[in-house]
């Protein structure tokens, strides 16, 4: 089931701005300033945490553990395109 999918699938990393106040953003999508685009559909699972020697996309954050999350690729049938294989995106907590 796991694969690398055919879709170009990028996410987008975002930083909250500091002069936002909470509660008070217009909601006109400047929430934040994009810090960096990650193209991940190159391989079929990209491992999250801190540690950077084991991680595909390391995560600096106290709150995250070394190994935190899987974004994985699954090939399954889809019935609104006859049944074919169709590659999604699934986030999968490590709980460690």
């Amino acid at each position: 089931e796991a694969r690398a999918p055919n879709t170009r699938w990028r996410m987008y990393v975002f930083r909250k701005k500091k002069d936002n106040v909470a509660g008070k953003s217009g909601g006109g999508g400047d929430d934040g300033e994009l810090i960096e685009t990650l193209h991940v559909s190159r391989q079929s699972a990209y491992l999250f945490g801190r540690e950077a020697k084991v991680a595909d996309i390391p995560v600096l954050h106290p709150s995250l553990s070394s190994q935190h999350c899987v974004l994985q690729y699954r090939a399954t049938p889809d019935a609104s395109i006859g049944g074919r294989l169709r590659c999604r995106p699934y986030l999968m907590d490590l709980e460690s």
